[in-house]
């Protein structure tokens, strides 16, 4: 019987990250890190979220750092780079990636959801192997994690370019 091992998940889209191995994943955080409407140095809370962040206008935010999350919901894609804490009552629409290997649920409240994706690794290690990440729910309150591919696609706008220099050419 051959050896059947599974190829690494390449995104049909992307085909530069491989999000299985953790040195193709470590090079892309700073491409993501320049194009986000907001980088935040972590601890945070959710009084560091950016105000114009709506279900109408996603927005890309990157903490470096632990993010704690009370009565919040957040649209877009969020990325951080430490652990992520959250209430019951609190969520997110759209993709939610954390890289320092721990997500914990706290406190009962009810309504939180989180719909699209979530991706937990522990990239902490520093290594070329993930550690293990641990998904915590002390107490559980929330309705849970559910796949949502509209708000996966509503969540991977395209990155805008930002204007370096400008130079007007005079007309003759």
């Amino acid at each position: 019987m051959p050896n059947v091992s599974p190829s690494p998940y390449v995104h049909p889209y992307n085909s530069t990250v491989d999000m299985t191995d953790p040195i193709s994943l470590s090079l892309f955080l700073p491409v993501v890190q320049n194009a986000a409407d907001s980088v935040l140095n972590g601890p945070r809370t959710e009084a560091d979220m950016p105000s114009a962040m709506s279900s109408s206008n996603p927005m890309t935010v990157y903490v470096n750092g632990d993010l704690s999350l009370t009565s919040f919901t957040g649209y877009g894609l969020l990325v951080v780079r430490g652990n992520l804490t959250y209430t019951g009552d609190s969520g997110w629409k759209g993709i939610v990636i954390v890289l320092g290997g721990t997500i914990t649920e706290t406190g009962s409240q009810d309504g939180g959801e989180f719909d699209g994706a979530v991706y937990l690794a522990n990239l902490t290690t520093g290594g070329p192997a993930f550690g293990a990440p641990t998904y915590i729910v002390a107490t559980p309150g929330g309705k849970g994690v559910y796949y949502n591919s509209c708000l996966v696609a509503a969540s991977l706008k395209p990155f805008a370019y930002k204007v370096v220099s400008f130079r007007e050419i005079p007309y003759p």
